[in-house]
């Protein structure tokens, strides 16, 4: 599974071009040593190699086959019902606002399933179907995946906000940061031990709250490790409400490389661990 050669050739000096766009700077190609510069030339190297198996980790669906495998289905979040024909998905039998309607292939867009908004929510979705996510920013994970709609069990939050989100940075199957997100523009880094690390990645605002020290923190980071162990990096997505984690997703290029890192040395020090 590889790019077309004509298609990797123009991803190619997009990303290099979008890369001294955004860092007023020529990417360095033979000898990348910060996290950026990785993330940029791993987008790259994607192009010209055998993307199957990132692809098939990208993909909503199929990354589902992978997490049972590793760490068993009750992380899973419960999925009823999945086609690439969204007219035929039975949206009326889940509008009681416990289910959301996603897509595989891409990123964001997602719909709670409510009755009075049941044709809204399936054109949205349908307008999601017709578009392939690697035009977005040139990630070949995205190039291949045939997208699909599904219908998976909403995890909430009694805090009404969205719910726990902890993303966890994985460098061959460790973690070296764990990124607390419920919601607010800027969330805040921890370390394994949860000392607040002072890091933001969002134009050098600090992060605007603090989140407690999850109680299933070591479980937390047992599975991190355990879906990560066979990427050099790849950064592992849970929710996690009330003590019960749920798998999200696998993230193999976080916002492009487009990450302003402040410190600026947490670039150079992430880059250090991505071998």
């Amino acid at each position: 599974m590889k790019m077309p050669s004509d298609l990797a050739e123009k991803g190619t000096r997009f990303t290099l071009n979008r890369y001294q766009r955004f860092f007023n700077r020529k990417l360095t190609i033979k000898k990348p040593t910060t996290f950026t510069e990785k993330i940029h030339h791993f987008i790259i190297a994607a192009h010209w190699q055998d993307i199957q198996i990132v692809t098939e980790m990208t993909d909503k669906i199929n990354v589902r086959t992978y997490v049972a495998s590793q760490i068993g289905l009750e992380y899973l979040n419960e999925v009823i019902w999945t086609s690439s024909k969204i007219d035929d998905a039975p949206l009326q039998n889940y509008a009681c606002g416990n289910w959301i309607l996603k897509t595989n292939h891409g990123c964001g867009g997602h719909q709670v399933i409510r009755q009075n908004h049941l044709n809204e929510i399936r054109q949205a979705i349908k307008n999601l179907l017709t578009k392939n996510y690697y035009f977005a920013a040139a990630e070949p994970q995205y190039f291949f995946i045939e997208p699909k709609a599904f219908i998976e069990k909403l995890v909430k939050s009694d805090r009404n906000k969205p719910p726990l989100m902890f993303r966890l940075w994985c460098f061959t199957g460790s973690v070296a940061l764990i990124q607390a997100d419920d919601g607010n523009p800027v969330s805040p880094f921890y370390n394994r031990q949860w000392q607040d690390m002072q890091i933001s990645r969002v134009n050098g605002k600090p992060p605007e709250i603090q989140i407690k020290r999850p109680e299933n923190l070591n479980e937390l980071i047992r599975i991190a490790e355990k879906l990560s162990k066979p990427f050099r990096f790849v950064r592992v997505d849970l929710y996690n409400e009330n003590g019960i984690i749920r798998f999200s997703e696998l993230t193999f290029t976080p916002l492009a490389g487009n990450i302003f890192f402040n410190p600026k040395i947490w670039d150079l020090i992430l880059g250090k661990l991505w071998q």
